[in-house]
């Protein structure tokens, strides 16, 4: 199969275009978490995670928030739909840990 052909199978093209965006988002932030519509995590990347205490991303999947990233303000920003540009975090790692929790919605929720 050519360049142009794969490019054509759409399916296959949006699997390695999320593959992609995800490891630049893994490897360019310091912490980055995505939650679903009830503020339980959907994706956590791995600097955060340990951030957090855990060994791996994995551990937090399925969780609340607040049960990984105590204190969390998501929920709030899920609920009201408004972003938060500063929150200031108490972590393992860090005394103070600054952080902006965005939303965004899709329609897949």
């Amino acid at each position: 199969m050519n360049t142009t052909e794969s490019l054509k199978d759409y399916q296959r093209v949006r699997l390695l275009a999320i593959r992609s965006l995800f490891e630049i988002i893994e490897q360019s932030s310091e912490g980055t978490v995505i939650v679903d519509r009830d503020a339980n995590i959907v994706w956590i990347n791995e600097r955060y995670a340990r951030r957090f205490g855990l060994q791996s991303a994995e551990g937090a999947i399925g969780k609340a928030c607040e049960s990984v990233i105590p204190g969390s303000l998501l929920r709030e920003v899920v609920r009201t739909g408004r972003p938060i540009l500063l929150d200031m975090q108490d972590t393992p790692r860090n005394r103070w840990w600054s952080c902006a929790c965005r939303f965004m919605t899709t329609q897949a929720w």
